[in-house]
């Protein structure tokens, strides 16, 4: 016995090692140099995404405004993604729940093929109200937020 004689060999497998995530100065790097190329620094979110400045957003808005924020983030270079997907595969819903007289809003990532799976982010109302510009660290910090859930999860 001892020698190994007669026994199968079992087969060596690699796992694929998982992509680096970028460092949080490259993403604040690569969104800064988007918003001073396209000349954008004192321009609110709202009305870069939505064309309009108005202090009432609907839910529809902050989705809407979060998706494309995403679409930008990711061809810009600031988020990346892992091989295996691109900006359609992901979704973002305000989840809204009643317990009792509370009424909680959570914003929610996830891939649209795969039920189940969803994320909570960082809330819109705070991060991305309506005065927010696109410069601001506020976006860069929802920004990071995002890649890091993409890193973890997907």
């Amino acid at each position: 016995m001892g020698s190994g004689k007669g026994q199968t060999r079992r087969a060596r497998t690699s796992t694929p090692a998982p992509q680096p995530l970028p460092v949080a100065g490259e993403l604040k790097q690569k969104w800064a140099e988007f918003i001073s190329d396209s000349e954008l620094q004192m321009v609110s979110l709202y009305q870069y995404y939505l064309r309009k400045s108005s202090r009432k957003i609907l839910y529809v808005d902050y989705e809407r405004v979060v998706s494309e924020l995403f679409q930008d983030a990711v061809a810009v270079g600031a988020i990346v993604l892992p091989s295996a997907h691109s900006v359609e595969d992901f979704e973002f819903k305000l989840d809204i729940s009643q317990a009792g007289y509370t009424t909680q809003h959570r914003l929610m990532m996830r891939l649209t093929n795969r039920t189940g799976t969803s994320l909570q982010l960082l809330s819109p109302y705070y991060y991305l109200d309506p005065d927010v510009t696109m410069e601001s660290a506020n976006v860069v910090i929802f920004l990071e937020d995002m890649q890091k859930s993409i890193g973890c999860y997907f």
